[in-house]
Protein backbone atom coordinates (compact mmCIF):
# COMPACT_ATOMS: atom_id res chain seq x y z
CA UNK A 1 0.00 0.00 0.00
CA UNK A 2 1.51 3.63 -1.07
CA UNK A 3 0.11 6.46 0.68
CA UNK A 4 -0.32 9.21 -1.54
CA UNK A 5 0.12 13.48 -0.40
CA UNK A 6 -3.38 14.85 0.60
CA UNK A 7 -5.13 16.80 -2.30
CA UNK A 8 -3.66 20.66 -1.64
CA UNK A 9 -6.60 23.19 -1.74
CA UNK A 10 -5.81 26.09 -3.33
CA UNK A 11 -6.86 29.19 -2.23
CA UNK A 12 -6.98 32.55 -3.77
CA UNK A 13 -6.22 36.02 -2.35
CA UNK A 14 -9.88 36.82 -3.00
CA UNK A 15 -11.27 33.77 -1.58
CA UNK A 16 -8.39 34.32 1.47
CA UNK A 17 -10.72 36.38 4.58
CA UNK A 18 -8.78 39.26 5.65
CA UNK A 19 -8.63 40.23 8.68
CA UNK A 20 -6.77 43.08 10.97
CA UNK A 21 -4.26 41.09 13.23
CA UNK A 22 -4.53 42.30 17.06
CA UNK A 23 -1.50 42.16 19.41
CA UNK A 24 -0.50 39.21 20.91
CA UNK A 25 0.13 41.38 24.14
CA UNK A 26 -2.70 44.09 25.99
CA UNK A 27 -1.84 47.42 26.72
CA UNK A 28 -0.25 47.58 30.01
CA UNK A 29 -2.16 50.63 30.47
CA UNK A 30 -5.51 50.34 29.23
CA UNK A 31 -5.86 46.91 28.48
CA UNK A 32 -7.10 46.58 25.10
CA UNK A 33 -5.59 44.40 22.51
CA UNK A 34 -5.97 46.92 19.40
CA UNK A 35 -4.90 46.89 15.97
CA UNK A 36 -1.37 46.69 14.94
CA UNK A 37 2.09 46.61 17.44
CA UNK A 38 2.31 48.05 20.57
CA UNK A 39 4.99 50.26 21.62
CA UNK A 40 7.90 49.29 24.42
CA UNK A 41 8.57 51.77 27.11
CA UNK A 42 11.05 50.87 29.82
CA UNK A 43 10.39 53.70 32.38
CA UNK A 44 13.77 53.80 34.69
CA UNK A 45 14.13 56.27 37.59
CA UNK A 46 16.97 55.93 40.87
CA UNK A 47 15.77 55.49 44.36
CA UNK A 48 17.18 57.58 47.27
CA UNK A 49 19.59 55.08 47.83
CA UNK A 50 21.05 55.17 44.50
CA UNK A 51 19.55 51.74 43.17
CA UNK A 52 17.74 51.79 39.98
CA UNK A 53 14.08 50.92 39.10
CA UNK A 54 12.76 49.70 35.44
CA UNK A 55 9.45 49.21 34.72
CA UNK A 56 8.43 47.29 30.95
CA UNK A 57 5.11 48.94 29.24
CA UNK A 58 3.56 47.85 26.58
CA UNK A 59 1.93 50.42 25.05
CA UNK A 60 -1.51 50.87 22.21
CA UNK A 61 -1.20 54.62 19.93
CA UNK A 62 -3.80 55.74 22.11
CA UNK A 63 -2.09 55.21 25.60
CA UNK A 64 1.18 56.60 23.97
CA UNK A 65 -0.52 59.77 22.81
CA UNK A 66 -2.05 60.52 26.56
CA UNK A 67 0.50 59.43 28.51
CA UNK A 68 3.92 60.15 27.00
CA UNK A 69 3.67 62.54 24.33
CA UNK A 70 2.32 65.45 26.28
CA UNK A 71 5.68 65.13 28.20
CA UNK A 72 7.47 65.24 24.53
CA UNK A 73 4.98 68.36 23.43
CA UNK A 74 5.20 70.12 26.82
CA UNK A 75 9.70 70.51 26.68
CA UNK A 76 9.39 71.56 22.65
CA UNK A 77 6.63 74.05 23.50
CA UNK A 78 8.75 75.81 26.92
CA UNK A 79 9.53 78.66 26.58
CA UNK A 80 13.17 77.78 28.55
CA UNK A 81 16.61 76.61 27.69
CA UNK A 82 16.42 75.49 31.30
CA UNK A 83 17.45 71.90 31.68
CA UNK A 84 15.73 70.99 34.76
CA UNK A 85 12.07 72.13 33.78
CA UNK A 86 8.74 69.95 34.60
CA UNK A 87 6.89 69.07 31.83
CA UNK A 88 4.34 68.41 34.26
CA UNK A 89 3.45 71.14 35.63
CA UNK A 90 6.02 72.98 33.37
CA UNK A 91 7.73 75.05 36.01
CA UNK A 92 11.16 74.95 37.19
CA UNK A 93 12.27 72.09 39.35
CA UNK A 94 14.91 73.51 41.75
CA UNK A 95 17.16 72.56 44.48
CA UNK A 96 16.65 68.95 45.83
CA UNK A 97 13.13 68.47 44.66
CA UNK A 98 14.98 67.25 41.26
CA UNK A 99 14.00 63.61 40.57
CA UNK A 100 14.36 62.79 36.73
CA UNK A 101 12.77 59.79 35.03
CA UNK A 102 14.06 57.89 32.17
CA UNK A 103 11.95 56.72 29.34
CA UNK A 104 13.50 54.50 26.28
CA UNK A 105 10.56 53.85 24.04
CA UNK A 106 10.67 51.67 20.86
CA UNK A 107 7.69 52.60 19.14
CA UNK A 108 6.86 49.79 16.25
CA UNK A 109 9.50 49.00 13.37
CA UNK A 110 11.35 52.29 14.96
CA UNK A 111 14.68 52.34 16.68
CA UNK A 112 15.05 53.31 20.35
CA UNK A 113 14.54 56.81 21.72
CA UNK A 114 15.53 57.95 24.87
CA UNK A 115 14.00 60.71 26.68
CA UNK A 116 14.99 62.20 30.10
CA UNK A 117 12.34 63.87 32.14
CA UNK A 118 13.22 66.29 34.70
CA UNK A 119 10.83 66.99 37.68
CA UNK A 120 9.68 68.07 40.92
CA UNK A 121 9.39 65.02 43.03
CA UNK A 122 5.68 65.04 43.89
CA UNK A 123 5.39 64.98 39.91
CA UNK A 124 7.42 62.32 39.69
CA UNK A 125 5.53 60.41 41.69
CA UNK A 126 2.14 61.04 40.47
CA UNK A 127 3.77 60.05 36.95
CA UNK A 128 5.25 56.69 38.08
CA UNK A 129 1.98 55.71 40.02
CA UNK A 130 0.34 54.28 36.78
CA UNK A 131 3.90 52.64 35.82
CA UNK A 132 4.48 50.73 39.51
CA UNK A 133 0.86 49.83 39.19
CA UNK A 134 0.53 48.56 35.41
CA UNK A 135 4.21 48.27 34.22
CA UNK A 136 6.46 45.04 34.59
CA UNK A 137 8.83 45.18 37.24
CA UNK A 138 12.32 44.43 35.65
CA UNK A 139 15.39 42.44 36.99
CA UNK A 140 18.18 44.91 38.66
CA UNK A 141 20.77 45.34 35.98
CA UNK A 142 23.13 46.48 38.70
CA UNK A 143 22.97 50.10 37.80
CA UNK A 144 24.39 52.45 40.57
CA UNK A 145 23.70 56.41 40.39
CA UNK A 146 26.47 58.65 41.37
CA UNK A 147 30.24 58.29 40.55
CA UNK A 148 32.28 55.00 40.35
CA UNK A 149 35.25 53.65 40.75
CA UNK A 150 36.99 53.67 37.28
CA UNK A 151 40.28 52.58 38.47
CA UNK A 152 41.83 50.84 35.08
CA UNK A 153 42.14 47.08 35.61
CA UNK A 154 45.08 46.58 33.18
CA UNK A 155 48.04 48.70 32.72
CA UNK A 156 47.65 50.43 29.57
CA UNK A 157 50.47 52.76 30.06
CA UNK A 158 52.29 50.32 27.70
CA UNK A 159 50.05 50.82 25.22
CA UNK A 160 50.71 55.03 24.56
Amino acid sequence: MVLLPAPRRVVSRQNRKEHSPVSLYPCSSCGQRTKGRLATAYIAWFKADGARTCYKMRLCFDCVLRNIAPLNKALREADTTSLTWCPICKSEVVGSDLDPTYVTMYLPKSEGQEFAYQMHAACAAKFRGPVTQDGILQPDRGVILGPQDSSPTQDWSQVV
